[in-house]
Order: C-alpha cells, then sequence, then structure tokens
C-alpha cells in the first residue's frame, strides 16, 4: 500500500520514539496524545536523543478527545491501563479498517481466546477484544534500553541503544492484517526500526515476558536495575524461582521454550541490559501508575485458570501493590 498513513497513539518512551523516527524517515504520521500534552508536543516537538545524535523532530500532534482522521496503520503505544480510556480514539483512527500494530508490555488484550476468555487483569468485560479482534492486529515485541523525561522545556525520549529492535507478526494468520505486515514491515525499516517479521508472535510474547514478569515487579521491591537481580544470590534466586513459574503457566498454554532460564538470563546480560532501570522501576520512582496486571497480574490470573504454579509470582504482585500504596502520591497518573 503505498503512501501509508500511521498514527502513534501514546508519545511515552516507546510512542514517542517510533513517531519521531517515522516522522524523520519520510512517513506520514500524526501523534495522537493526552491533552496536557498535545499542545506543547504540537510546537516544540520531540527531543530524541540516541547515542549517536540528538534531533528536535516535529510533526503533527493531535489530542485523543479531538475529532481524528482516519489512517491506515494504528500504532498503539500507551501504558496497557491507559488502553481502555484510548479506545475510543483508537476506533476513531482505525474506523477505515486500520491495521492495529500494538506496542504493549506483557500479555495483551487479544490473546484472550488462548485461555477461554478475555482476563480480568487486561480487559475485565472484554469490550476490547470485541472492538478490536485479533484479525486487525500486528502484535509486536519491542527491544529497546529506552525512557521519556517529561520537563517544563521538552519532552525528552532517550535511546539507550543504537541496536534495538521490534519482532512483528499477525495475531492470526488468516486475519487482514496479515496481508499488510509486508508494506508496514517495509515503512519501519525506512525509520531504521529494525522489524524482524515472525509467524510465532503468542511465543515471541510469552519469551519476553517469562523473564520480565520476575525481574520487572523484583526491581521495585529491591530498588535496583536488572543488573542488582542476577548479581546477588539471594535475589537471583528469587528470580530464578519466579521464571521458573511463568514458564509453567507458558507450557499450559502450548508455549515452550528451547533454552533455559539462566541461559535466558545471559542473553539479557550480553544484550547490556545490567544498568537498566526497568520501566517499571522508572515508573515507581517517578510516582506514576505501574504496568503491573498485564506483566504480572495477567500471569498469575492465568496459572490459576489452567492449574500451575504461581505462589511465588502471587507473593511478588501483591508486594508490590503494597508498595505502591505507601509510596508518596503520583505525579502522574
Amino acid at each position: 500500500m503505498p503512501d501509508m498513513r500511521f498514527a502513534v497513539v501514546g508519545g511515552g518512551s516507546l510512542g514517542g520514539f517510533l513517531a519521531a523516527r517515522l516522522a524523520l524517515a519520510g512517513v506520514s504520521v500524526t501523534l495522537v496524545v493526552r491533552r496536557h500534552r498535545a499542545a506543547f508536543m504540537a510546537e516544540h516537538g520531540i527531543t530524541l536523543i540516541e547515542p549517536a545524535q540528538t534531533r528536535q523532530v516535529l510533526l503533527p500532534v493531535l489530542c485523543g478527545d479531538d475529532p481524528l482522521p482516519p489512517v491506515d496503520v494504528v500504532v498503539i503505544a500507551v501504558k496497557a491501563h491507559h488502553l481502555a480510556t484510548a479506545a475510543e480514539a483508537i476506533a476513531q483512527l482505525a474506523r477505515g479498517g486500520a491495521v492495529l500494530v500494538s506496542v504493549l508490555n506483557g500479555l495483551q488484550w487479544w490473546m484472550a481466546e488462548d485461555s477461554g476468555g478475555p482476563l480480568a487483569a487486561l480487559d475485565q468485560q472484554g469490550d476490547l477484544v470485541r472492538r478490536f479482534p485479533p484479525a486487525s492486529v500486528l502484535a509486536t515485541v519491542p527491544y529497546w534500553a529506552s525512557s521519556f523525561l517529561e520537563l517544563p522545556d521538552r519532552k525528552e525520549h532517550r535511546v539507550a541503544r543504537q541496536n534495538g529492535r521490534l519482532v512483528i507478526g499477525p495475531a492470526t494468520a488468516s486475519g487482514s492484517a496479515a496481508t499488510q505486515l509486508g508494506s508496514i514491515r517495509a515503512a519501519l525499516q525506512r525509520a531504521g526500526v529494525n522489524p524482524l517479521p515472525t509467524d510465532a508472535i503468542r511465543r515471541e510474547i510469552w519469551f519476553k515476558v517469562w523473564p520480565w514478569a520476575a525481574a520487572a515487579p523484583l526491581s521495585v521491591l529491591y530498588g535496583c536495575p536488572f543488573g542488582g537481580l542476577v548479581e546477588d544470590p539471594d535475589r537471583l534466586t528469587v528470580l530464578l524461582r519466579a521464571m521458573a513459574e511463568v514458564e509453567g503457566v507458558a507450557r499450559q498454554l502450548g508455549i515452550g521454550f528451547d533454552l533455559g532460564a539462566r541461559e535466558r538470563l545471559a542473553i539479557m546480560e550480553r544484550d547490556g541490559i545490567k544498568p537498566h532501570k526497568p520501566s517499571m522501576l522508572q515508573d515507581f520512582e517517578q510516582g506514576r501508575r505501574l504496568e503491573i496486571d498485564p506483566l504480572v497480574g495477567a500471569v498469575v490470573e492465568l496459572g490459576d485458570r489452567v492449574g500451575a504454579e504461581v505462589t511465588v509470582l502471587r507473593g511478588i504482585y501483591h508486594q508490590v501493590l503494597a508498595s505502591v500504596e505507601s509510596r508518596p502520591p503520583a505525579i502522574s497518573a
């Protein structure tokens, strides 16, 4: 499809990065954000900070509350807990039959069919899967060490690694989205995003969830980056026990991995993750709401549904919720 029109919903670390990269590549793209950010970003753009250079990127910016034009591709890059709020804006943008590209952390709403129905942690009433069925979705698994810093005079999107990648594949092989994978991948390649196609996107999502469903909440409880977990023997023991439970849930759903937990952690270390603060820890430190449900709560809920052991994960989940309750008031929702 020539001259595909993109909209990126969500201007945080990944949404802002993808929108800026697409704009720099000459792709037609509009960024859709919440009202308190829209006016500033429309005037000042995005400060994109990468290892090789820093660029100021101007692009069209709209508020999700405004009337929105139909586009060909809607990139969903909001936090999972904002997805229900953003659903009307997404539906407006997609009303002409757009492909939805989900760039979300953790398990995703369209995976409900894998386990017999919607999960309360992701889509309590099933509204999302009815509005945005799997056939319309290209799901992704992003691998970047990135952050978003909101300052009075600028919105900084900082990418710590140049060699990130975006695994992408259709939620269902027979869906309409699958036919557009090649065109969307070509646009992302122009933007230097390094899209890697797969026909097994569920496995790819679980492969990333496997360590992070344990490491992200533990980083909050211990107040340390990833390296602080793997370098401490006691913390590593807890991490490995939690990872074993995630793997057990995945296995009950027919998802297997061809390596062990320690090998998975070694891959992350080779990727330079040790000094990186998981986004959940960044959000905790900045008083923001955490994406605890798609990463941990949904896995616990699935474990209960399929009869898998999730005792350690459940304990971690509730400890993080207690830590959130006891921290200072949030500075941002």
